[in-house]
């Protein structure tokens, strides 16, 4: 485990970093989730996925995360609706703009079929109950145990951690 505590530079920007680092070197992988969760639920903190690389890149280019493509009804796996809520969540929370959210909660919506089909109903509820959320809560979502205990459950699967 490491903690990071300064900022990325590029040039003359900056942008502050206080990141928590966990790192798995040996022994079972589940152990590191169950930290994870053990953390999120201790601390102010959230799940992130920017590299300090990419951020420096993003400042030296002067540029935010870009908004993610648009994809054709009804396709996409987990992976690609994990991956673009992520990026919808980053860029939200870089523009602040309204519109994000209703494409977040979307997304969620998109995810949440895409567990379904693969037989996962009860993370597919967690995911609509969150997209219901959004709706009330805004931006604050993306700051809360739920939304985040989601991305680690949706990393196992991925994972195939037990």
């Amino acid at each position: 485990m490491v903690y990071d505590n300064g900022e990325v530079r590029a040039g003359e920007r900056r942008q502050a970093i206080s990141e928590l680092e966990i790192e798995l070197l040996a022994g079972e992988p589940a152990a590191l989730f169950e930290l994870a969760d053990f953390l999120l639920k201790a601390l102010p903190m959230r799940t992130g996925w920017l590299s300090k690389a990419a951020r420096g890149y993003q400042l030296y280019q002067q540029r935010t995360t870009p908004r993610p493509a648009p994809l054709q009804a009804h396709s996409g796996n987990v992976l690609t609706h994990l991956q673009r809520l992520q990026q919808l969540e980053n860029c939200y929370l870089q523009e602040l703009a309204p519109e994000l959210l209703i494409s977040a909660e979307q997304e969620l919506q998109a995810l949440a079929n895409a567990l379904t089909d693969e037989g996962q109903q009860l993370l597919a509820s967690d995911a609509r109950a969150l997209a219901r959320r959004l709706a009330e809560e805004a931006g604050l979502l993306f700051n809360s145990y739920p939304y985040h205990l989601l991305l680690l459950k949706l990393s196992k699967l991925l994972l195939k951690i037990d």
